[in-house]
């Protein structure tokens, strides 16, 4: 019985240690999501407060994901630093505010993801047919209200028929969806893993179209820089589906105890495919930027924008604005030079 108890005591001992590394895999990622997205949410909305008329709907298409993502950065990383860091909950407190809490948190990753792969979608449909439409501001602002009552009423279904509170000793209770029923891989596949796969799909599409369309209108073909600058993105979500795919794998393995198991496959499976879907949109722009010309006259734009306020009062835009909404343009609106 004592050889029991101790083999027990150190299975125990090895999942914790287990479980301390998933979070600290999972606040890392919300770490970097954090250092990237900001900047480059911010940085999209200085660029896109000088809009042109043409395409004015997937302006405000790219200007509303901004102010999403950083509303899920305020939700969702501070309660990262709160479960994993400090290690409390809001479930300690109370757990009515607990359900709400996770209902927000799902609803507003749902609308997030949903609306990159949108965007997504829609710059390759602009490739292919270039749709006359596509100006319209009103059809945008009826899709962005669509999006968000969906959403809303499958994670309020979700959590009400999926919520379960885990508890561990009676020591602690921790509400989250139950990863043994439907409702958690519904909610995985169609929130997670199905816009991934589709964006991954669309930057592939939108790579070979400009590779096909270029090849097409000029007999010299794609500089490197132009070349580097297409691929780049596709490369980057390659590499880390590769690792998000295999690290829950490995990970999940080396749990003993079932309970552990399942906050486990909660955690990972869930989390980091949400984490690849924020930093495609934002570590792709600095990607781009990176490639296209004088990062830091862009980056000045953001922080340091004295120099340029005359201008902008006037009505005039200044030059390394100028061009940075060029370069916007053609990277998420026509990819095609």
């Amino acid at each position: 019985m004592k050889n029991f108890t101790t083999t027990s005591l150190e299975t125990e001992e090895i999942d914790k240690k287990f479980i301390f590394f998933t979070r600290l895999t999972l606040l890392s990622g919300s770490l970097i999501l954090l250092v990237f997205g900001i900047p480059g949410n911010l940085l999209t909305v200085v660029v896109l407060y000088r809009r042109s008329l043409k395409d004015r709907n997937l302006h405000f298409f790219l200007a509303s994901l901004c102010c999403f993502n950083i509303v899920v950065l305020c939700v969702r990383v501070p309660r990262f630093l709160m479960e994993y860091v400090l290690e409390k909950d809001v479930s300690q407190f109370n757990m009515t505010a607990c359900m709400y809490l996770l209902w927000l948190d799902l609803t507003l990753v749902s609308i997030t993801t949903w609306h990159v792969t949108f965007i997504t979608v829609c710059r390759v449909v602009y490739v292919l047919c270039r749709p006359r439409n596509f100006s319209s501001q009103k059809c945008s602002v009826v899709a962005i209200l669509l999006l968000c009552t969906l959403c809303s009423m499958v994670n309020a279904t979700l959590i009400q028929k999926g919520l379960v509170v885990f508890t561990n000793n009676g020591t602690h209770s921790l509400c989250e969806l139950d990863a043994g029923t439907w409702q958690f891989w519904f909610e995985s596949t169609v929130n997670a893993f199905l816009p991934m796969a589709l964006l991954l799909m669309c930057d592939v599409s939108l790579c070979l179209l400009s590779l096909y369309l270029r090849s097409r209108t000029s007999n010299f073909g794609l500089t490197a820089r132009g070349l580097s600058k297409r691929l780049l993105p596709v490369v980057f979500m390659s590499t880390l589906l590769i690792i998000v795919t295999s690290l829950p794998i490995r990970m999940v393995e080396n749990f003993k105890e079932k309970f552990f198991r399942t906050q486990a496959e909660t955690n990972l499976y869930n989390t980091m495919a949400r984490i690849l879907l924020f930093m495609n949109h934002t570590v792709n722009y600095f990607l781009y930027c990176f490639v296209e010309k004088r990062l830091r006259s862009q980056v000045r734009l953001l922080f340091f924008p004295c120099r340029d306020c005359c201008c902008l009062c006037l009505g005039e835009v200044p030059p390394d604005l100028k061009s940075l909404i060029k370069g916007l343009n053609q990277y998420f609106i026509e990819p095609v030079p």
